[in-house]
């Protein structure tokens, strides 16, 4: 996403999280995934802050990085070094920090704890993992267009209360035979996009920030 599209979101309202930090870093790693699949700027970004929120919302309300899971396997020297010495002031900014530093940390692959959003004919919103590809209805999109907010119509609000499994079962049965008999599908890794951006941001920095320069924020 360019500066002038991230400038446009601000300026829209609420469609990104305010400020330069790890929250608005994220929620612009999926808008930009979703771009870069083809959607286009408002409707990428309604799609990260409705179906993000309503299906996935780690605990930063975003979407899921998999660098928490990552960092359980951080050697103490390293936590140590490099993570917060409180632990409700680590986020996922300071795990890659640390595992990007370490041996083990693979750029660019997927991992099993990925979040996967994927799109049926610009219409309907399915979510997944990659090691449970079971696709489940997640809502729908009204007004795809690239010169105004899309609204994301969620399952949730499809059914009642009195008979919520039926009315789910239902909508679930619809959008499986949708997804099968498709002209289009759209994939996107949520968790993958993040990884990677983060992967992008530590190579920027690598190579602007004079060496021994505190880089351990996001700012």
């Amino acid at each position: 996403m360019s500066r002038r599209e991230f400038q446009h979101l601000a300026e829209a309202g609420d469609l990104i999280p305010p400020g330069r930090g790890t929250k608005s870093f994220k929620r612009s790693a999926v808008i930009g995934a979703a771009m870069g699949a083809g959607v286009p700027l408002f409707s990428a970004a309604s799609l990260a802050k409705v179906i993000v929120k309503a299906e996935f919302n780690q605990e930063d309300g975003e979407a899921p990085s998999g660098l928490n899971f990552l960092a359980r396997n951080l050697s103490s020297e390293a936590i140590d070094q490099f993570l917060p010495s409180q632990a409700q002031e680590t986020n996922d900014y300071h795990y890659h920090y640390a595992l990007i530093r370490g041996p083990d940390y693979q750029r660019g692959k997927a991992l099993g704890s990925d979040a996967l959003v994927e799109i049926i004919d610009r219409r309907i919103i399915m979510t997944s993992s990659v090691q449970f590809p079971k696709w489940q209805i997640a809502g729908w999109i009204e007004n795809w267009g690239r010169a105004s907010e899309a609204e994301i119509v969620l399952a949730s609000e499809k059914v009642s209360m009195e008979s919520w499994q039926h009315d789910f079962a239902a909508l679930q049965a619809d959008a499986d035979r949708s997804r099968k008999n498709a002209v289009a599908k759209i994939t996107i890794n949520l968790s993958l996009a993040i990884r990677n951006a983060f992967d992008r941001l530590n190579d920027y920095r690598e190579k602007t920030v004079p060496s021994g320069s505190d880089s351990s924020e996001l700012s």
